[in-house]
């Protein structure tokens, strides 16, 4: 397995979930499976490859982030252009960088220049942390994507 194409994989399930490694041959899923970083389950027909283990992506996530070449950040600037049916590149590449800029609570305003007759509002000078929801595990809930911080 080569380091690019284990950036890549990995780049693709912390955008889009659990990846599936169906689009590779059985002889290329064995070494995620033997490092760590996926696992089979039972699919609907046959079993899956999955890549889900968190703990074995959050280490090649920051391994693989200290290379500039290879980092989050860098091919997110790369595909930022690239659209599909799953994805559009300025949209990832923007969350990415709210979800950068909220890694500690920030106030609004430092983020955002607001317009002048927006003066008197005071939750623009708040402090916001950013939450992530999953309408499918959450159905019926319409939990907030930012949150003021208390």
């Amino acid at each position: 397995m080569q380091v690019r194409t284990l950036a890549g994989v990995l780049f693709d399930q912390m955008l889009y979930g659990t990846y599936s490694l169906m689009a590779f041959s059985v002889e290329e899923q064995v070494p995620f499976i033997e490092y760590g970083f996926a696992r089979t389950k039972a699919g609907p027909s046959s079993p899956q490859t999955v890549l889900d283990e968190p703990v074995a992506i959050l280490a090649a996530m920051t391994w693989v982030d200290q290379n500039a070449q290879l980092s989050f950040s860098e091919a997110l600037q790369h595909d930022i252009g690239k659209h599909s049916n799953t994805g559009n590149g300025f949209e990832n590449y923007l969350a990415f960088y709210v979800r950068t800029f909220f890694e500690m609570p920030k106030k609004l305003d430092e983020l955002f220049e607001f317009r002048s007759n927006f003066n008197k509002i005071d939750w623009k000078s708040e402090k916001f942390e950013l939450v992530i929801s999953n309408p499918g595990r959450m159905k019926g809930s319409n939990s907030p994507i930012l949150r003021a911080f208390l």
